[in-house]
């Protein structure tokens, strides 16, 4: 299989190598996707992307380059894509924070209920994520998913700007 050689894998984090591993056993477009989107421009991620189309699967657009607070994101799973971070969090949480946390806690609530996030707040959180120690936390849960703590780290990078 195209990338599977050991000259990708010397660029690969353990995490990452594993999750590769898990889509090549599965076989699953799923799985190729799931690694897309954690690692868009992964060592793995042309060949995650041949075997998507292989398949007849089209493959998620190339990471967004250039994001600001009130830039429609065009990656993510379906309720985030095409939405802003601005729209995010004043919307409600799409999955649990905390997984196996009850869904009248969260179901239906408003992303402010326990954050009081601000323009501000979220720059510094994105510039955290783009800390190298921090690169283990994008593989934590998150209600939003791995893109929005991709998109995150993009937004910081550019300036955090808002429009």
């Amino acid at each position: 299989m195209p990338g599977g050689g050991s000259a990708f894998a010397q660029s690969a984090t353990p995490a990452e190598e594993t999750l590769f591993q898990t889509a090549q056993t599965s076989g699953l477009p799923a799985d190729f996707l799931a690694y897309l989107e954690r690692y868009p421009d992964g060592a793995y991620a042309e060949a995650a992307m041949f075997v998507l189309r292989q398949a007849g699967v089209e493959p998620p657009p190339p990471p967004q380059t250039d994001i600001t607070f009130t830039t429609p994101l065009t990656t993510g799973r379906d309720g985030v894509k095409g939405r802003s971070m601005a729209d995010l969090l004043a919307g409600t949480p799409l999955f649990p924070p905390i997984e196996g946390l009850p869904d009248e806690v969260w179901k239906g609530q408003p992303c402010t209920n326990c954050h009081q996030w601000t323009v501000v707040d979220l720059c510094e959180q994105g510039k955290v994520l783009n800390r190298p120690e921090m690169e283990v936390r994008l593989d934590l849960p998150h209600p939003y998913g791995p893109a929005f703590k991709r998109a995150l780290r993009t937004f910081a990078s550019g300036g955090c700007r808002i429009e």
